[in-house]
């Protein structure tokens, strides 16, 4: 008699072996689900952000282009200025010192504007990563307190 009743409860502890194995089953199908969708987010916030630093790459090549032409420009009127300077008879040679200077101007003021734009500029997604990361600990929190 005594054994049966060991077998009894033997056979009570694995059913309720049973139910708990089956709730944690249940609880990681929901947690795998969540990931899922969590990661088809992340690649949505991936691409987003992919197309904003393309957006500030082509703002970045525009700035370049201005910055060569001004810059090839001031070296043209450099060289126009000094030959004028040094034909002193001509007066004209003030007139293109002021306009060499006012592309010298120019082209600083282009620069720092590229200069500006280039810092915004990021190789990786930053956010996604760090978003990345913050689902990554989420998850493992949610199947350590699934885990009791």
């Amino acid at each position: 008699m005594a054994l049966a009743s060991q077998f009894d409860t033997v056979q009570d502890r694995l059913a309720g072996f049973r139910e708990e194995v089956s709730e944690v089953s249940g609880d990681v199908g929901v947690i795998v689900a969540e990931l899922r969708e969590l990661a088809k987010a992340e690649a949505r916030l991936a691409v987003a952000e992919t197309k904003e630093q393309a957006g500030i790459l082509a703002r970045l090549s525009v700035a370049g282009g201005i910055t060569v032409v001004l810059a090839a420009l001031a070296t043209v009127f450099v060289f126009i200025t000094v030959l004028f300077a040094l034909d002193t008879v001509m007066p004209l040679w003030a007139a293109s010192l002021v306009t060499t200077i006012l592309i010298a101007v120019l082209l600083a003021a282009s620069a720092l504007y590229a200069r500006g734009i280039a810092k915004q500029l990021s190789p990786a997604p930053k956010r996604t990563i760090a978003s990345i990361k913050e689902d990554i600990t989420w998850a493992r929190q949610q199947l350590t307190s699934n885990g009791r």
